[in-house]
């Protein structure tokens, strides 16, 4: 029997399917793999799927689910996809809005990108990682529905010329449910372009355990994270996931213990109970310098910081690290130990780091795979050429496949390959003499310390991910 709150819904199949059927029948189509509707019946045995055929065009199987929580669905999917045609019709507008978010939230996508052409407004989405196109509108419902959006994120309507951020919060029709979204505006040639990031989806999914560390990454991490003072730093690209890992953290140091922790971000992701979470808006003249300067007077035990960003903010951070304080904070830097070398190179002296710097971690997001429908085969000599292991040819690896709950992808989700390094007096000892990349990769080898592309190899062979993600990082290394 298939779980329906794991089943990803592909939106244009529902609205093929009229609702009066879907509701009398209990019915409701899922998602298309190898030319093949997949609809989901509370009662499989009393349809024949060649009668559903007429509808979509194509071949059908069923898969049974409870009846109850069908017709919920049922209900939650077609109260959702209503369509939209007049721009001066307002529930028109707004339907279209709770539609595209609706959708959105539903196939757990990070983003939505609303990008006008000439004649036409293309609503994409960034799911897993990847981008996708859900739908195109006419050109007369843009203006509406940019209106409706600005409207919700407290953003002026009236201005067009100029980039704007904004904030709301989007309820789950059916659920409890409430998904935080950042939007942002930007003029183009045909008009304004929208993007709505989608934060704390599965928040209830942000602990350490759960955003894919290996045990001997976990171990480390838990070792540090216990302690009263040092830097804890998290690095990466834009999107690699470092938000993500912070917050894990600071859900595992309020669990382990009672502790005052206050965050100061730009801007704030996730709202965490417990924490005292500050949002940096240099318009309002609160800028990282400054409320750090301020919160270090409220007695904290933990400080967030979002990202360092110039020599205050890491001076700041260093010298509350030495002063009894846990700082965690994330840097862009593309390895563990380029890290290192990026905190020297924005004025923090090495002696400086050598004194406060607990771990170093670099990760880089990849997609993870659907563990419902992977298969396995064999790792040919080329891959294992590629990713410079030709002692791995022949060994059994996962492919994707694609099911039900993955929507046909053969991924679900995303997951970080790790790279962490334990400031040890070793370490330490480069840091004061010959601080350089070079001189600390060469001791990560030395002590056997896996790299991002150790890790990569290490969770293709656990079938985790596929060949195609673990020579994503081996060639960008």
């Amino acid at each position: 029997m298939i779980d329906l709150d794991k089943i990803t819904f592909n939106p244009a199949l529902v609205a093929m399917l009229p609702s009066n059927i879907a509701l009398k029948k209990l019915l409701l189509p899922c998602t298309e793999i190898n030319g093949i509707i997949y609809v989901i019946a509370g009662e499989p045995e009393s349809h024949q799927p060649s009668d559903l055929k007429r509808y979509f065009g194509k071949d059908v199987k069923l898969e049974k689910a409870d009846p109850k929580k069908l017709k919920e669905k049922i209900k939650l999917h077609y109260r959702s996809s209503n369509k939209v045609s007049l721009e001066n019709d307002q529930n028109e507008v707004i339907r279209l809005t709770d539609e595209i978010i609706f959708t959105a939230v539903s196939k757990s996508a990070s983003d939505i990108h609303i990008n006008p052409k000439e004649d036409k407004v293309l609503i994409r989405f960034r799911v897993s990682g990847q981008l996708e196109t859900y739908k195109t509108i006419p050109i007369h419902s843009y203006n509406g529905l940019i209106s409706r959006i600005k409207i919700l994120a407290e953003m002026n309507i009236a201005e067009k010329r100029s980039p704007q951020d904004g904030k709301l919060t989007y309820k789950v029709p059916g659920t409890h449910q409430k998904v935080d979204i950042r939007a942002a505006s930007i003029p183009s040639i045909n008009g304004e372009k929208m993007t709505l990031r989608l934060l704390g989806i599965n928040s209830d999914a942000l602990t350490l355990d759960k955003i894919g560390m290996s045990k001997q990454h976990l171990a480390i991490y838990h070792e540090e994270i216990q302690r009263d003072n040092g830097l804890i730093l998290i690095n990466g690209a834009t999107g690699s996931g470092k938000s993500t890992s912070l917050y894990a953290s600071l859900r595992h140091i309020l669990k382990s213990k009672d502790v005052n922790i206050i965050t100061v971000e730009d801007p704030v992701e996730y709202q965490v109970d417990n924490v005292i979470q500050v949002n940096v808006d240099e318009s309002d003249k609160v800028s990282f310098p400054s409320a750090l300067k301020s919160i270090l007077r409220h007695d904290p035990d933990v400080i967030m910081i979002g990202e360092i960003r110039d020599a205050e903010t890491a001076g700041i951070a260093i010298k509350s690290s030495l002063t009894g304080h846990l700082v965690l904070s994330s840097l862009h830097a593309n390895s563990a130990s380029a890290a290192v070398v990026r905190l020297a190179d924005i004025g923090v002296e090495p002696y400086m780091i050598a004194s406060t710097l607990r771990v170093s971690i670099a990760q880089k997001l990849v997609k993870k795979l659907c563990q419902n429908c992977c298969t396995s085969t064999e790792l040919t000599e080329q891959q294992a050429l590629l990713i410079k292991r030709e002692d791995l040819a022949g060994t059994k690896v996962a492919v994707k496949k694609g099911c039900l709950y993955c929507g046909g992808l053969g991924y679900l989700d995303r997951m970080p390959i790790l790279e962490v390094i334990q400031i040890d007096n070793n370490f330490k000892a480069l840091i004061h003499s010959e601080l350089n990349d070079e001189n600390l990769r060469k001791e990560m080898q030395r002590q056997d310390i896996p790299s991002l592309v150790d890790d990569a190899i290490s969770k293709m062979q656990e079938g985790l991910i596929d060949f195609q993600e673990c020579y994503k990082i081996v060639s960008t290394i």
